[in-house]
């Protein structure tokens, strides 16, 4: 008898099929018949036939009516695929039809059924099916703070998918926020790491998320927020909260130090700034944001830092000001479009002064020809940089350069000099 899959015919397509026996396991995925028509006519009654997770297109688009028809057809409600994952599985990742949820948790599906690598139903609902669908399941005694190998419970899921419907169910029904996986990660930490949304991030911190860190890196969610250019609604919502702009990271990193290192946004950089005190706060070594800026270097930071009123000759514990730092970096600018050249222009354009000692009387032409490299000191001789400076020693950028050890790097920098009576 031919099989003709229309909706009106699905009741009769099972019923033909589980009678003449004629479906075989290759006729699933042959053909142009819809997936679901092919796993109800397949006569097998085995949701593990009907595709793995959301390939088939079975779960993704069966209703209530399909499943309790396979059910109906002898199908085992708790049967795992090849892959290890039961019905109720599937439904949790794929099925978009709330009643999935009713007919397999009324046919006796476990809720707490254990799939590859511990994943239970609920990490999957949680990240990926709607409220109603999570409810259900929670209310058919799917555990909360189940874990999975890695330790991450459905509120791990839930905020590494960025489902902010999920997080909701689930932290109204008592899960808890504070739960750390086999990295120590909170649900938060994971949000800020896959940058969910402002929503997501605010209902984990009305739930008192915590703001700070056992890891041994010492990462805060405000560092990981900084390492991932959060927006500035992420970061006010952190700060808000209590996170500290101060706290440190084991490399001795405030967060606004790891958005430099990072290159983060603008936009970033100014939340970070506000929350920080103001753009000349300093560090307990001194720094400016503006030294720290240069040190990483990224001309659109110091120029955003300058625009908004850095202080270009602020100086740290040394007495060395952010020309003085992007001047040691001479050998790291191996042509003329290196980002140190465009800081340099950018600081002296903001007024920075190429005279200023530091603590040992040395300009910053003192410490680009200390390190070696012409075109950092092309760049100051012509920005104006006095080549006959002496330090409190009584060097001048010339002495300094003929004391490199490097033959090609002292040469470079006493002709970038022009200096006469060295090498």
């Amino acid at each position: 008898m031919r099989i003709v899959a229309t909706a009106h015919c699905l009741t009769i397509v099972v019923l033909v099929a589980a009678l003449s026996g004629c479906a075989n396991e290759q006729s699933l995925y042959a053909g142009t018949s819809p997936p679901t028509v092919n796993c109800r006519a397949s006569g097998q009654a085995d949701f593990g036939r009907c595709g793995r997770l959301c390939d088939s297109g079975f779960w993704a688009s069966a209703t209530a009516e399909d499943v309790q028809a396979v059910l109906d057809g002898g199908a085992s409600v708790n049967r795992t695929n090849d892959d290890g994952y039961s019905p109720l599985h599937l439904a949790a990742r794929c099925a978009r039809d709330p009643g999935v949820f009713s007919v397999l948790l009324d046919a006796g599906a476990d809720p707490n059924r254990k799939g590859p690598k511990s994943v239970r139903p609920l990490h999957f609902a949680a990240a990926y099916a709607d409220r109603v669908s999570v409810g259900q399941l929670i209310d058919s005694g799917a555990d909360l703070e189940a874990q999975t190998r890695r330790d991450w419970t459905p509120l791990h899921y839930a905020a590494n998918l960025d489902s902010l419907d999920g997080a909701r169910v689930l932290l109204g029904r008592g899960a808890n926020v504070d739960a750390a996986d086999v990295y120590q990660y909170t649900p938060l930490d994971l949000a800020l790491r896959v940058q969910a949304s402002s929503a997501t991030v605010a209902v984990l911190i009305e739930a008192d998320a915590p703001l700070w860190t056992t890891r041994d890196s010492g990462w805060s969610p405000l560092h990981i927020a900084a390492s991932k250019d959060a927006r500035p609604e992420v970061i006010e919502l952190l700060v808000g909260a209590g996170a500290s702009v101060n706290a440190l990271n084991s490399r001795g990193e405030t967060p606004l130090d790891v958005a430099f290192r990072y290159a983060a946004s603008v936009w970033t950089i100014d939340a970070l700034v506000d929350a920080s005190g103001g753009i000349d706060a300093k560090d307990p070594r001194g720094r400016s944001m503006l030294h720290r800026a240069v040190e990483t270097p990224h001309p659109r930071l110091v120029r955003r830092l300058l625009e908004r009123g850095a202080d270009p000759n602020a100086r740290d514990q040394d007495g060395r000001s952010p020309l003085h730092l992007i001047s040691t970096r001479g050998r790291h600018v191996a042509n003329s479009d290196q980002p140190e050249l465009s800081i340099i222009s950018y600081l002296v354009q903001h007024g920075a002064m190429l005279e200023l000692p530091d603590r040992n009387g040395w300009t910053a032409l003192h410490w680009a020809a200390h390190e070696g490299g012409r075109r950092v000191i092309a760049s100051l001789v012509e920005e104006g940089a006095d080549v006959s400076a002496r330090t409190n020693s009584g060097e001048t950028p010339c002495d300094l350069a003929a004391a490199l050890e490097d033959d090609l790097w002292r040469e470079d920098a006493l002709t970038a000099l022009a200096c006469d009576g060295h090498g």
